[in-house]
């Protein structure tokens, strides 16, 4: 289990290696680590040994475990897991963050009013999502706000109140940093939602003028100033600004803002007038909500949005949309997805457009995984459904995509989805078409991460584990055969599958599709996996075990028929293969299926192709437009 920690120490706790100390509360020591058993950076947060046996600090840190674990925002801190040292200590694993605290940041002093907005705005987006939960932090300040990937992430709640569970602490008592503390709070009364809303106009004020707006030499006089003292006049960013500090502090709680998200929209108007009003690229950061989807005005998406069984990507889509709405100091164009074959790159790209896609003018997707696979699909951009070109039918290719580069040099405001440009010559004919894309904003989905200068880059990380189990409990919600122990099950085979998107979707489908338990697809993946191992070469297929596991074990449940039509499909590969191409050649195509089966040894019972096709889309094996 590894030996336990004093203040100085590094070593292990369970399966954590321990790299260094980043922090130290009044309860806490938070230490840098790595999961050993899933090869990423942790905060750990353990207890002091004076606090180790200590009833009251055992239970905050339940509280504090149980009030991360209900929050699924990308402005919160993901809660990993919790556990006990060796030495009794209680600890928490928590997502890493890399970029330090906003303390750390106000250290080099204030920050631009537009910065200090957009930061706030992110803090009252997560405070809302908490008090929707009926969380109340009680502790929100600079040390408690991490920074990194452009988000803020509210961390520590160490103190929250769960408006559900019973105080901890006596009345009268009050928890929290004093400098931040609201006049109910420090007076030890009952608190409600609106005095995480004073923390926040006072960390605003902070970030602006890189002072507090209440400062005293003692305790006392600092609890008089905030109970009776007015703020001192904001001084910079201008009035809006000005009136939404005023607003946060005010006295009474019932004077302040009725919600964080009344705050948020007050906030992100401020940031539009500092942008010099630009609405649509900084009111629209918030993802909408799967049920008020509304479609791109112009598209050809393949597939329709996963909304709620999208588990795991709220960060993600949240950085990719401003990401794409920031034109940086050098103009961003193009943006590269890039990471392991099944992490979910075209899934991650499709969903961000549709939650995103009315920002732009077009959203045009583009198989891009072989020269000639670009240059059919840039063609095929001109037929009569989308963008209705003349060119559309010439009889040479070229010309129709001179005629498409043409119109997306004449009308900007298009997002260009690039996708599956995996090998290197499919890299250099992106490359070599990058130069003409300038109208517009490139997203491309790569195996690959080496990209010229000036093509930015972002790698997508496999889903964690409590999303994954998540995904696969709501995937099979309906169909499975139930058990009490399924989250437990859920979570080990979300392990099993490493986190992998196309491994847990295939997976799903194959318990959905035998309506089996999630224990009894367990065992038949692990009895699988052994013969899969002997086989398996990673470097040559570019798709790890796991959903090379995930993939045979579904591909061996399809009837003959459908086995041969797959082999038939991949012989046409990598272009998507038109409907009408099977269904209109049908007599063909099962000829081609019997000598197939054949040449494996199977018999087949000739069915229509359409039956085939339903066969391999219900175990997740192809992909339809029609779906």
């Amino acid at each position: 289990m590894g030996r336990a920690l004093d203040d100085r120490s590094h070593g292990r706790i369970c399966h954590f290696e321990i790299l260094e100390r980043v922090g130290r509360g009044g309860m806490a020591l938070v230490y840098k680590a790595r999961d050993i058993r899933l090869g990423r950076l942790v905060a750990l947060k353990l207890l002091t040994p004076s606090m180790a046996t200590r009833e009251e600090a055992r239970l905050r840190f339940l509280l504090e475990a149980r009030a991360i674990s209900a929050l699924d925002h990308p402005n919160v801190c993901t809660l990993y897991e919790i556990g006990e040292a060796d030495d009794g200590r209680m600890f928490l694993a928590m997502a890493y963050v890399d970029g330090g605290t906003l303390r750390d940041r106000l250290a080099q002093g204030p920050l631009e009013p537009l910065e200090a907005a957009l930061l706030a705005a992110q803090v009252a987006e997560g405070l809302g999502a908490a008090h929707a939960r009926g969380i109340i932090h009680r502790d929100i300040k600079p040390g408690n706000l991490l920074l990194g990937n452009g988000l803020v992430k509210i961390a520590d709640f160490g103190v929250a109140r769960l408006t559900d569970h019973e105080h901890i602490t006596r009345d009268g008592q009050a928890l929290g940093t004093w400098s931040y503390m609201s006049p109910e709070q420090a007076n030890g009364q009952e608190v409600t939602p609106a005095a995480d809303l004073w923390s926040l106009g006072v960390v605003l004020f902070e970030m602006i003028t890189g002072k507090r707006p209440f400062r005293a030499k003692s305790e006392l006089e600092l609890i008089h100033r905030i109970l009776e003292s007015e703020p001192p006049p904001l001084g910079v960013g201008g009035p809006q600004l000005a009136r939404i500090v005023v607003r946060a502090l005010e006295k009474s709680p019932e004077l302040r803002y009725a919600s964080a998200r009344e705050m948020q929209e007050d906030l992100l108007e401020a940031a539009d007038t500092l942008a010099g009003g630009e609405p649509d690229t900084l009111r629209e950061m918030p993802a909408v909500p799967a049920a008020r989807l509304e479609p791109p005005l112009l598209h050809n998406l393949p597939f329709p949005p996963l909304g709620d069984l999208l588990k795991g990507r709220s960060e993600e889509l949240q950085a990719l949309a401003q990401t794409l709405a920031d034109d940086g100091p050098s103009g961003l164009q193009t943006l590269v997805l890039h990471g392991l074959g099944g992490i979910g790159k075209t899934r991650l790209a499709i969903d961000y457009a549709w939650r995103f896609g009315r920002r732009y003018q077009a959203v045009l997707f583009v198989l891009a995984d072989s020269p000639d696979g670009l240059n059919s699909s840039l063609a095929a951009l001109a037929r009569a459904d989308l963008l209705d070109l003349p060119e559309r039918n010439h009889p040479a290719e070229s010309e129709t995509i001179g005629a498409v580069l043409r119109w997306l040099r004449e009308n900007p405001g298009w997002l260009l989805i690039l996708d599956n440009v995996d090998t290197k010559e499919a890299g250099l004919a992106v490359t070599k078409l990058l130069p003409a894309l300038t109208a517009g904003r490139v997203l491309i989905t790569s195996r690959r991460r080496d990209w010229p200068a000036g093509v930015r880059r972002r790698a997508i990380d496999r889903v964690l584990l409590q999303p994954a189990a998540e995904f696969l409990l709501e995937r099979t919600r309906e169909d499975r055969k139930r058990a009490p122990d399924d989250p437990e099950q859920a979570l080990r085979l979300a392990e099993l599958l490493d986190g992998l998107p196309l491994a847990l979707e295939q997976a799903g489908a194959y318990i959905v599709h035998l309506q089996i338990s999630l224990a009894e697809y367990l065992a038949e993946w692990e009895r699988e996996s052994e013969h899969v191992l002997s086989w398996h070469d990673e470097g040559a297929m570019q798709y790890p075990v796991s959903l090379a596991v995930t993939w045979q074990q579904s591909f061996q449940q399809l009837s003959p028929n459908a086995q041969a039509v797959l082999r038939l499909a991949s012989f046409l590969a990598p272009d998507a293969i038109p409907m009408a191409l099977l269904e209109s050649g049908e007599e063909i195509v099962q000829q081609a299926v019997s000598l197939l089966a054949a040449d494996s040894g199977q018999q087949v019972v000739l069915r229509q192709v359409r039956d085939d096709l339903a066969e391999l889309r219900s175990l997740s094996l192809i992909l339809s437009q029609r779906d």
